[in-house]
């Protein structure tokens, strides 16, 4: 870490190199100087926002496995010829739709 422009892997420093480089003291905090000169370089401590998916393509995005899906599809095949209870035990029982639709629901 020769190179003053370069970051420091703060994860690898213990606390008080950490503490030390960033010329602080651990147990006071910033001082109001330096709080206000690393809001004017560094900015807002903000997380940027994660671009937002549509909830069809959240829904959707829960059957990638090729199992599920075979056995979504043995289900419509049961029930569209009259077998609800199979339909309903291999619904059911796997809880695939049922654990699906709870996660879309919980991430729309």
């Amino acid at each position: 870490m020769n190179n003053p422009k370069e970051k420091p892997n703060w994860h690898c420093l213990s606390s008080h190199t950490a503490a030390k480089q960033l010329r602080v003291e651990p147990n006071l905090g910033l001082t109001n100087q330096q709080a206000a000169d690393q809001l004017k370089t560094i900015g807002l401590n903000r997380l940027l926002e994660a671009a937002s998916r549509s909830p069809w393509l959240l829904f959707f995005g829960q059957f990638k496995s090729l199992l599920i899906l075979v056995l979504i599809i043995g289900a419509g095949l049961a029930a569209s010829i009259g077998n609800i209870k199979d339909a309903a035990v291999i619904s059911g029982k796997e809880k695939n739709l049922i654990a699906n639709l709870n996660c879309w629901s919980h991430q729309s």
